[in-house]
């Protein structure tokens, strides 16, 4: 599949989900690309490579993650009223378990 599809599929899952139909279209696909960009990094594949189909749901999750994280940009945590909340630093353990077999050695 070509990143484009890729892409497409990607935003065609988020649109479905209904916390996420309020979102612009555009801070959308800058998040899919952020996506893009967060994969690439972590298995060490080459910017011009073409995404495999089986890693859009990986790319959905951390698009996922970026969209809530919005507004929450450098804190790690936060207290209220007697209670607290903690943000994700990194890329979960489920999402890097499915991102691990195609993971490259540099």
């Amino acid at each position: 599949m070509t990143n484009k599809e890729v892409a497409e599929k990607v935003l065609a899952k988020l649109k479905v989900r209904p916390d996420m139909q309020y979102i612009n279209d555009d801070y959308m696909n800058a998040t899919i690309q952020d996506a893009f960009n967060d994969v690439y990094a972590y298995i060490n594949a080459k910017s011009d490579d073409d995404m495999k189909g089986c890693l859009i749901t990986p790319i959905c999750d951390i698009c996922v993650i970026r969209i809530n994280l919005t507004g929450n940009e450098g804190l790690t945590s936060s207290g209220k009223a007697g209670t607290s909340e903690s943000y994700i630093t990194s890329i979960p353990k489920p999402i890097r378990r499915k991102l691990q077999k195609y993971r490259r050695l540099p």
